[in-house]
């Protein structure tokens, strides 16, 4: 009995352990968040927690793709330019008539077309190249901040479209159109990863590629639809935000990738691949914002953010390693 009794309290703690360290992060932010709550009473006040939606709406749209992408065991670094580059596309289509809705259409269509390219191309380098994740999507970052500045010529595109805005800035009730955006593409990507046999082969191929060979699953075309489309979400992210902005800059969403990569870590996906959930890292894009925010009501500079951020980055990367150990010693 009293043996049995030791086996489920190693048991117990062991899971304990694994718990704290893939989501110990978030539950550490969760009490600061609190505490937030009751020092600064802004920080409470419905707009705020309102205008915490619309702020990380573009930066989970844009972890959404980069999630499955580390899900694979891959990493996309060219997510900001890609989102750049959307926001010109789309700005000189808007450019070309204010006034006509139909032209909103039309520059969606176009600013996505563009970024799917960029993601069909990271694919190839590092599905059919065999490039290493880091250093393709390296190359593709300053080639697609390159080719922006290019295609508007260094100059940005002043949009002055009243529809066009509501994309951005508009509200459906009291709810940020932005945000509602982001929650259809959270429910979407996790029905995907779920409940279909692409989420399963993702996992598949980002855990033990060889393995997932063997069992017949083409990795290279999961690598490939999930870089395309993480190029899709950069496009579409760059569309909303150049909605938000009332421009199309070339110089927009620098570091972006960098949110994106940290709101992904923080929610419990390993850099490893093979493991990973929508729902943790939807906990991670709150959190991140949510820390955000705190850092903006406390006055605190955007230097010292930037340094926050990276140590937020590398203490998730820590609290990975010790659950891929934990893991390993309970086997």
């Amino acid at each position: 009995m009293n043996k049995q009794t030791g086996i489920k309290d190693k048991f117990d703690t062991t899971s304990l352990k694994k718990l704290f360290a893939r989501y110990g992060l978030v539950f550490i932010v969760a009490i600061i968040i609190i505490i937030m709550c009751f020092a600064v009473e802004a920080f409470r006040q419905p707009t705020n927690l309102l205008n915490i939606c619309k702020q990380i709406s573009i930066n989970g749209i844009i972890a959404l793709g980069m999630c499955f992408v580390i899900m694979t065991g891959g990493i996309d670094l060219s997510v900001g330019s890609t989102v750049a580059l959307s926001t010109v596309v789309a700005g000189s289509v808007i450019c070309m008539a204010p006034d006509n809705n139909l032209f909103i259409l039309y520059a969606a269509l176009a600013a996505v077309a563009v970024c799917a390219v960029v993601g069909i191309l990271n694919g190839v380098l590092i599905s059919y190249l065999k490039l290493p994740p880091f250093i393709a999507t390296l190359g593709m970052m300053e080639a697609t901040r390159g080719i922006a500045y290019i295609y508007c010529n260094g100059q940005p595109y002043i949009l002055n479209s009243a529809n066009y805005k509501l994309i951005g800035q508009g509200y459906v009730g009291v709810i940020p159109v932005p945000a509602i955006i982001l929650v259809v593409f959270i429910l979407i990507f996790a029905f995907v990863l779920n409940r279909t046999k692409f989420g399963r082969h993702m996992l598949a191929t980002g855990g033990n590629e060889k393995a997932a060979m063997t069992s017949g699953v083409n990795t290279k075309k999961i690598k490939m639809i999930v870089y395309t489309r993480c190029g899709v979400m950069a496009g579409v992210a760059g569309f909303i935000l150049s909605s938000r902005v009332n421009s199309g800059n070339p110089s927009l969403a620098e570091g972006y990738e960098l949110d994106a990569i940290a709101a992904v870590v923080i929610g419990g996906v390993s850099m490893d691949g093979g493991v990973g959930s929508i729902f943790g890292t939807v906990l991670g894009i709150l959190t991140l914002g949510l820390i955000q925010n705190s850092l903006n009501m406390l006055g605190v500079s955007s230097y010292l953010k930037m340094v926050f951020q990276g140590l937020i980055i590398l203490v998730a990367v820590f609290m990975d390693l010790q659950t891929r150990k934990l893991e390993a010693s309970s086997k």
